[in-house]
């Protein structure tokens, strides 16, 4: 009988036992073995083994286990160093009393300021029947903010009052809009207002390297009204509070 072998069928290892079944391609690329007409497949043999075993293949689980002659525990006091940290690299003091001080020294405190208004106006008869005016200032410095309270006369629902402030003599200049703070009182038949202005400072440590200048415009019924402090502006100093 003619024996053949196709590249498709032999993928066997060579250690397996040669097969003596005969093995027959007829002209329409068939193959026939033992007198039966079968199709050839258009994958190896061994890929499609392989398939089957990796997908009936199920996860298995392990468990290990120590003996109790290999646990070895050491217990070390405060006072005790283990034998196995190289002391050069580690940090040993040699002076307790400095390391004692070094725990106990409190945390540097921000720095505490104070400001000053040395050319705010006295509240006479003439500002306070002003349509807008600053009333006074104050400072908080766990929040880093100057505080503006203003008085306005409430001569239309819609208005605006903005606080125009610089801290380089007016060669850059900062707008912030105020805040409703409180309900109004009146004088002589007229209804004032409080607004209050937040001016947030972040530089800390530069505080009382320049003053704070600022100006208050109020919008309403399409008129401006200011109070610039009669031209001068408002001028606020920075400085630290002595211990």
């Amino acid at each position: 009988m003619n024996q053949q072998h196709t590249g498709g069928l032999n993928c066997a290892s060579s250690a397996t036992t040669p097969s003596y079944t005969a093995i027959v391609t007829t002209d329409g690329g068939h193959v026939q073995r033992g007198g039966e007409r079968i199709q050839q497949q258009s994958r190896p043999a061994l890929h499609v083994f392989g398939h089957r075993r990796s997908a009936e293949k199920q996860p298995s689980f392990k468990t290990v286990h120590f003996g109790p002659d290999l646990e070895h525990v050491r217990y070390f006091s405060n006072t005790d160093k283990p034998l196995t940290i190289d002391t050069s690299s580690s940090f040993v003091s040699i002076d307790p009393l400095l390391d004692e001080r070094i725990i106990n020294q409190q945390v540097a405190p921000s720095p505490q300021w104070e400001i000053f208004t040395s050319n705010f106006p006295d509240e006479d008869s003439t500002r306070k029947s002003m349509d807008v005016r600053v009333q006074r200032v104050y400072f908080s410095s766990r929040r880093m903010t100057l505080y503006v309270l203003i008085v306005a006369a409430s001569l239309d629902f819609e208005n605006s009052i903005i606080c125009r402030f610089t801290r380089d003599y007016w060669k850059t200049v900062s707008e912030t809009s105020a805040q409703y703070y409180r309900a109004p009182i009146s004088r002589s038949g007229q209804n004032y207002y409080k607004f209050v202005v937040g001016i947030r400072l972040f530089d800390a440590d530069e505080l009382d390297s320049s003053p704070l200048f600022f100006c208050v415009r109020y919008i309403v019924n399409g008129q401006e009204n200011w109070d610039d402090n009669s031209g001068v502006n408002f001028e606020v100093d920075f400085r630290r509070k002595l211990d």
